[in-house]
């Protein structure tokens, strides 16, 4: 026994490598706090979710604002092609009721055999430049409601544009935080496999030292001499 008390090693009860329970409690430690980081890891992967679906959502939107930006530069130019036709048209059509040798309306009235056909004369004349003119009126009121739309659809895209900017890099950060955190998550855990293969060599020697302590303490017990032998019994007197 005294043998086992030189060696330090109890010769009874589970084995315990000095340093053990520090470790284990660094284990645990290191457990709770890779716990908390794989929490707030979630956290910022959620967030950083919710800012990629809005960057998809604000790129559609820019998407579609071009869309109708490019739809309304063609209806500006369409309008423009028409007034610039019914315009030309128009001059046309004035320089042939009072340029060229048309009908005038005296003539159409004096030659008229009744007064609707002398008012039908009339209105024939005019009646061609006032549709041209409405076709102009009507060109220029779509170009100015079509340059209006174009302002509004303008401003929208530079609301949009700066919406994504700024969730642009509200993302950029918030993925170089996950990466930080994943990368932080992936040494605590690293941290942990070491510590505990840590405290496994060290209570894998514990037991083997207590079993090479219970080996001695049987070896020297089973070398350990006999006592001495008991004395005889004195012999009985003989007889006379």
């Amino acid at each position: 026994m005294g043998f086992l008390f030189a060696l330090g090693i109890p010769a009874t009860g589970p084995a315990q490598a000095p340093g053990a329970g520090a470790l284990k409690e660094k284990s645990a430690a290191l457990a709770e706090r890779s716990r908390q980081a794989v929490v707030e890891l979630y956290a910022l992967e959620s967030r950083l979710q919710q800012a990629r679906s809005g960057l998809e959502r604000l790129d559609a939107r820019a998407s579609r604002l071009a869309q109708q930006e490019e739809s309304a530069r063609e209806r500006f130019r369409a309008a423009q092609r028409t007034m610039a036709i019914a315009q030309f048209r128009l001059g046309r059509q004035l320089r042939i009721l009072y340029e060229q040798d048309e009908p005038d309306p005296i003539a159409i009235v004096l030659g008229a055999s009744s007064l609707d056909e002398a008012i039908e004369g009339l209105e024939s004349l005019s009646r061609t430049a006032r549709s041209t003119e409405s076709v102009i009126d009507q060109a220029r009121s779509a170009r100015t409601l079509i340059r209006r739309a174009q302002k509004e659809l303008a401003a929208q895209a530079s609301r949009t544009q700066a919406a994504r900017a700024a969730l642009a890099v509200t993302a950029a950060d918030l993925e170089q935080a996950w990466n930080e955190r994943t990368a932080y998550v992936a040494r605590l855990r690293e941290e942990e496999r070491l510590t505990a293969s840590q405290v496994g060599r060290l209570e894998r020697r514990a037991e083997d030292a207590r079993q090479r302590a219970e080996q001695v303490a049987q070896q020297a017990a089973a070398a350990r001499p006999a006592g001495p032998a008991p004395a005889p019994a004195p012999a009985s007197a003989a007889p006379t």
